[in-house]
């Protein structure tokens, strides 16, 4: 099997029983395995949720690496 695209997606809750779901979907390039486009996919949408919440929210503590 080869793997060609990965999906990274967050739900968030917020206030009022709403949620905020941000995700995206990365192809593997040439030469990168998938788990390191899943790692990159992963860090992008932590990294927009930070953004969008203009505050330093950070819902996955392991992000600061």
């Amino acid at each position: 099997m080869k793997i060609q695209t990965v999906h990274y997606e967050r739900l968030i809750g917020l206030p009022n029983y709403s949620n905020l779901k941000i995700g995206v979907v990365a192809q593997v390039e040439e030469g990168e395995t998938p788990d390191e486009a899943f790692e990159k996919a992963r860090i992008f949408v932590h990294a927009k949720i930070r953004l969008l919440s203009g505050e330093n929210m950070n819902p996955d503590p392991e992000i600061e690496r």
